[in-house]
C-alpha cells in the first residue's frame, strides 16, 4: 500500500492509462502491483499494462514460464481478476500482460504464457479484456554513442 500511496495514484481521478514494470521480481513477488492496482485507481482507466521484464528461474524456458504464472497466480491473477470485473471498471479496455525477454534468455512460447494467463483470468477473458505477448528486447548500440 506504501508503493501506491507514494505515486499518488489514489489522487488520479482522470488517470486512463497506468504500466507497471517488474524487473527481476522473481523473489520479491508481484503482490506490490495489485496493490498499486487496488489502491483505488481512477475509474477512467482504459488500459493496464503488466510488464515482467526478464524474469529468470533457471535456462528452461517451459520451467521459467510455469514458474512466473505460477508467481502471477500467487500474487495478482485472480484478484486482478476479480477487480476489473467489477462495474466501476466498465470503461476499462486492455490488460495486458507482457512478458520482456532478450535473445540470450529462454526464450518463452507466446501461446503457451497466453494459455496460462487466461486460465488463471476467465472474467477478463470473458470481457475480452485480457491481451498477452512476449516480447524480445533487443539492445542495440549506436556506436557513436560509445
Amino acid at each position: 500500500m506504501i508503493i501506491g500511496y507514494v505515486f499518488g495514484l489514489a489522487q488520479c481521478n482522470s488517470l486512463e492509462t497506468v504500466t507497471l514494470q517488474a524487473l527481476n521480481f522473481e523473489r520479491v513477488g508481484y503482490a506490490w502491483m495489485r496493490r498499486i492496482l487496488e489502491s483505488n485507481v481512477s475509474k477512467n482507466l482504459r488500459e493496464v499494462s503488466i510488464i515482467v521484464d526478464r524474469p529468470y528461474y533457471n535456462q528452461n524456458a517451459k520451467k521459467n514460464l510455469q514458474m512466473t504464472v505460477s508467481a502471477l497466480r500467487k500474487d495478482m491473477c485472480p484478484q486482478l481478476n476479480e477487480l476489473f470485473s467489477n462495474k466501476k471498471y466498465e470503461k476499462l479496455h486492455h490488460v495486458d500482460f507482457v512478458l520482456q525477454t532478450s535473445p540470450d534468455e529462454a526464450i518463452p512460447d507466446a501461446f503457451r504464457w497466453s494459455t496460462l494467463l487466461k486460465a488463471e483470468m476467465p472474467k477478463l477473458v470473458e470481457r475480452g479484456v485480457l491481451r498477452t505477448r512476449v516480447d524480445v528486447f533487443l539492445d542495440l548500440w549506436n556506436e557513436d554513442a560509445l
